[in-house]
């Protein structure tokens, strides 16, 4: 069974610019996962 990892926006203030773009660029870092979690949330 696959486990749930809870991801909220706290987790990326404390990042540089340099670290979110570098999140920004790999597809199955925390930061495209939430956005991903947070878009289809929205289309609902």
């Amino acid at each position: 069974m696959p486990k749930s990892i809870h991801i909220i926006k706290k987790n990326f203030k404390g990042l540089t610019k340099v670290e979110r773009d570098k999140q920004a660029k790999d597809l199955y870092s925390e930061l495209n996962e939430w956005g991903s979690k947070k878009f289809d949330n929205k289309r609902g």
